[in-house]
């Protein structure tokens, strides 16, 4: 069988149903966990003990001695943020471990590919960035989410205090009548206040944890009536009028754009995709830049240079509102 055909097989063959137990193993683990806190809290006479085999199993890992290794860590803390922000239910643990998978096979293929190490260093480069990059692509895209649901929260929870709700009772009413991902950042603000948080101090940490400039109009508005009193519901009118005008203007920001990102996204992409080509159609007319010492100088430099222009583009096409 051709090697690289082989390690393509071994690459979908271990890869995906690794990834696939992953998220389906650590799905809801961490709302059912509250879940349990809260109802331990509420009911505590209804409450017993878990059978030692049940509380085990709720927390073993699937990569026990990499979580003890990383353990306490900051990367690990980070990491935990940013799995949090982009909705990914998995352990820090999890997800090193998927890494260093990914990274390995990637590896492989690259060598085998390239009959060089160096094509093998490429490889386990490119298969370390995927699992990052998508991370942070889910974590943009659910950012994006967020920040198109917070005025329609806004008008929400003003038209709740109106009514004479509390402000906790209109969180309450954005969990049940939202749709995530705003209704599960909600919840998990109203878990932390039924614990005994102050209500000042969970919205900052969910201002924190989103890193939303609206949301943190939002919580920022909260704190200071709460702290100097008048008409919380006016102001989140006015709030919320300024956020959907700022959502309207990115519109128009992102529409004149297009053509810029789009052209960036082919030049980025070409270089690649083109290599891609010529290393499957005809290896020995591109195999001179991976084996000779000029030829590897060539690529550094062209991946340089690569990294270079993609940070100007970004920066070109990027436009704060």
């Amino acid at each position: 069988m051709d090697p690289i055909l082989f390690a393509l097989i071994v690459l979908i063959a271990g890869g995906v149903p690794l990834v696939a137990y992953l998220f389906y193993t650590s799905r809801g683990r961490a709302s059912r966990a509250v879940i349990e806190r809260v109802r331990h809290i509420r009911e505590p006479e209804r409450s017993r003990p878990a059978p030692a085999a049940e509380t085990q199993a709720a927390e073993r890992e699937l990569f026990p001695t990499l979580g003890k290794f990383i353990a306490g860590r900051s990367y690990t803390q980070r990491l935990l943020d940013d799995l949090g922000r982009a909705g990914w239910r998995l352990k820090p643990s999890e997800y090193v471990g998927m890494s260093l998978g990914i990274t390995g096979v990637a590896a492989i293929v690259g060598t085998l590919m390239t009959s060089n190490m160096l094509g093998g260093l490429v490889g386990g480069v490119i298969g370390y960035m995927i699992p990052r990059v998508m991370l942070n692509m889910s974590a943009g895209k659910r950012k994006a989410a967020l920040d198109a649901q917070i005025p329609d929260m806004v008008w929400l929870i003003s038209s709740a205090l109106k009514s004479g709700y509390s402000f906790l009772r209109a969180l309450q009413v954005v969990t049940r009548e939202m749709a995530e991902p705003i209704s599960s950042v909600a919840k998990k603000v109203v878990d932390e206040c039924q614990f005994g948080v102050p209500m000042e101090d969970a919205l900052q940490r969910m201002a924190d944890r989103i890193r939303s400039y609206d949301l943190g109009l939002v919580v920022t508005a909260v704190v200071i009536q709460s702290q100097v009193g008048g008409s919380l519901a006016q102001v989140l009118d006015s709030i919320a009028e300024t956020i959907k005008e700022r959502i309207q203007i990115q519109g128009e920001v992102a529409s004149l754009t297009a053509e810029g990102r789009i052209s960036g996204v082919v030049l980025i992409a070409l270089t690649p995709l083109l290599a891609g080509f010529f290393m499957i159609a005809n290896p020995g007319y591109i195999g001179i830049l991976v084996k000779e010492p000029m030829g590897i100088k060539m690529v550094i430099a062209a991946l340089v240079l690569q990294a270079i222009g993609i940070w100007w583009i970004k920066k070109m096409i990027k436009i704060e509102v």
